[in-house]
């Protein structure tokens, strides 16, 4: 079986009030990984030495599309130092997403972002929403996003192989 890993996103108020205490925290309530949803400005060594101390590792981490966008080496130095090798893009904002242009467009960031990242050694993925699967002239945002994605062709990384299931579940 896997490690039990806490999704901060989830906790939020509390890591934002303390990212350190509330990691440590975690560690106290039996979880083995931790999945981040920022990081307040604690930098990247004082996140690693907490994650050491508490025993617990990195399980992912959500980054804004426009940290992505505009300072992606510095967040692949900060994730090389904290040992996260997954890194999530965690929603788009509304101007990237309104049309299915909208939606090609930013398939081809996402892939000039994964590219990079998987070429440096990380994963990359993208938390999807409900907005993703509304249809504009005959498509949704997830069907293109899929049918552009291009930086990852392995199963366990890939949407590709779950879309079938997916589309079975929405229907």
């Amino acid at each position: 079986m896997g490690k039990l890993g806490l999704q901060l996103y989830s906790v939020r108020d509390a890591t934002g009030d303390n990212l350190l205490t509330t990691i440590r925290n975690a560690s106290e309530m039996g979880y083995e990984g931790t999945q981040f949803a920022g990081f307040f400005d604690y930098p990247a060594k004082e996140v690693k030495a907490e994650l050491a101390a508490a025993g617990i590792i990195t399980a992912g981490a959500h980054v804004g599309i426009d940290q992505l966008v505009n300072n992606l080496d510095e967040v692949m130095r900060f994730h090389e130092v904290i040992d996260n090798d997954l890194i999530i893009c965690p929603s788009l904002p509304e101007n990237m997403r309104t049309k299915p242009d909208d939606y090609y467009r930013t398939a081809e960031i996402l892939n000039g972002i994964g590219r990079k990242l998987k070429g440096a050694g990380f994963r990359f993925g993208y938390h999807n929403h409900a907005f993703e699967f509304e249809a504009d002239e005959g498509k949704t945002g997830f069907d293109i996003l899929y049918e552009q994605e291009d930086f990852t062709k392995d199963p366990m990384e890939s949407a590709k192989e779950n879309a079938e299931a997916l589309r079975k579940i929405i229907g």
